[in-house]
């Protein structure tokens, strides 16, 4: 009996393992929880139990011979290879959820990650929006404070700009008037003016208030090029806030600067890529031929010319 005792201590041991292990698994489900709970409660009170037992039979065969006693455990030689085929299994199963808890202890160390990689992934859009309206914000500053004189009155902010863009046109229609040729009507001498004559025209007023340009130009390219340079975003949007900023005579100012010598090499490559003089408004051009040292995508999107 008293093998029996401790066959069931060795059976159960594993067992009670077994439920403080799947105890652990199920800690995010209450209901799961509780059950097993109760399911441990009952395997310590069957140890008790069994306990209680080894100890009755200690006291009950006390006195008795050793052939008896001997006699009476070995009525139970079947039960004690039951119990140690239960203690094997047992501890085949712990295993078994030790693994299995493993297992899950990996899955989520892999969703932790991918936390992880989310959290970097939104604090580095974070990081480029910061970046990226902060140079808005500078360049509308830039924009708002920059104040010419010309035939003695003064433009400030965005009129400042559109004064500029008016003066390439009035050089142009001037030129013309001047030239005195009869045989062309004043708007066929204009249209028939070439891309570098129109870029000189451009030149003189760019060289006039490059104090202005210079600064207003670089600012802008560095913001295109910041989004140039930013991965996984949506560019379209980002290059159509920037876009917003601009007005109509602001746009052909920086069509006539993509082709001139400071933004041909750099910024006429973005201008093209990202579709900068989407909707341009042609009627403010002295002619149409600039457009077309452009490659069509500075005024269309890709799948709009398919």
């Amino acid at each position: 009996m008293e093998n029996i005792s401790i066959k069931v201590l060795l059976a159960y041991f594993p067992i009670f393992c077994i439920l403080l292990q799947t105890n652990k698994m199920g800690n995010n489900k209450k209901n799961e929880e509780n059950k097993k709970l109760y399911i441990g409660w009952i395997s310590i009170g069957v140890a008790i139990v069994v306990l209680g037992m080894w100890f009755a039979t200690y006291f009950l065969l006390r006195g008795r011979g050793t052939e008896i006693r001997g006699t009476f455990g070995d009525m139970f030689g079947s039960v004690n290879a039951v119990y140690s085929g239960l203690a094997f299994a047992g501890i085949i199963i712990t295993i078994y959820l030790q693994s299995h808890e493993l297992k899950l202890q990996r899955e989520e160390l892999k969703e932790t990650r991918q936390e992880f990689i989310t959290q970097n992934e939104t604090l580095r859009i974070q990081r480029f929006e910061n970046t990226f309206f902060q140079m808005i914000s500078l360049f509308n500053s830039i924009t708002n404070n920059t104040i010419i004189k010309n035939s003695g009155n003064v433009y400030e902010g965005r009129s400042a700009y559109t004064r500029i863009s008016d003066l390439i046109h009035h050089k142009a229609r001037n030129k013309a008037l001047v030239s005195g040729n009869t045989n062309d009507s004043l708007a066929d001498q204009i249209n028939n003016y070439s891309t570098d004559e129109i870029l000189k025209f451009y030149d003189d007023e760019y060289h006039t208030y490059k104090a202005h340009l210079a600064h207003y130009y670089r600012t802008f390219y560095h913001i295109i090029k910041l989004i140039h340079n930013t991965s996984d975003i949506d560019k379209r949007q980002y290059i159509s806030i920037a876009r917003a900023q601009l007005s109509s005579h602001e746009i052909i100012l920086f069509l006539y600067n993509g082709l001139h010598k400071n933004g041909s090499e750099k910024f006429k490559p973005l201008i093209e890529e990202y579709t900068l003089f989407n909707n341009i408004d042609e009627d403010l051009l002295i002619n149409l031929k600039p457009l077309s040292q452009y490659k069509k995508t500075a005024f269309k999107y890709i799948e709009e010319l398919k």
